[in-house]
């Protein structure tokens, strides 16, 4: 497996089984507890699970547990958060840029489109999202945007 991502509360692996790779999310069950984070947790599993058939959110396929994290498999989305193709230099993106290094209008009404689109689905079902940043959208191979939900 191939460690991602880092936070306080959890990390993020990529993890291959059989032929397909997998991103497995682990959270450490005594730091939710000394933030007081567990009740988000669940709030967090049941929101995948109800929009788990949503073109812009992140499927759930598992959640499981031990003595000390939880789990919670994802389909790995190999093709970086929003925040790494806004700010990263070294990004790996062939995104045409301005001379400004910023995107183009075309590319900026497009990823704009996909988070209100999101969003808008989101709140469809009556869901109020607030954690609203360029890291929990993760492109597919360089097209629409998925939202990673996350309440810690």
């Amino acid at each position: 497996s191939t460690h991602c991502i880092s936070s306080a509360a959890s990390d993020v692996y990529k993890r291959q089984m059989s032929s397909k790779f997998y991103a497995l999310k682990v959270l450490h069950k005594q730091t939710l507890k000394e933030k007081c984070q567990e009740e988000y947790i669940y709030s967090e599993r049941d929101i995948m699970l109800a929009l788990s058939d949503s073109l812009f959110v992140t499927e759930l396929y598992a959640t499981l547990q031990d003595q000390k994290s939880l789990f919670l498999v994802m389909p790995y989305i190999p093709g970086g958060d929003l925040w790494e193709l806004l700010y990263n230099s070294n990004s790996t993106s062939k995104l045409k840029r301005t001379k400004e290094g910023g995107f183009t209008l075309n590319k900026t009404v497009f990823y704009i489109s996909n988070v209100l689109m999101a969003l808008n689905h989101i709140h469809d079902q009556e869901i109020i999202y607030r954690n609203i940043k360029p890291e929990n959208f993760v492109r597919v191979l360089f097209q629409f945007l998925y939202i990673i939900i996350g309440f810690y």
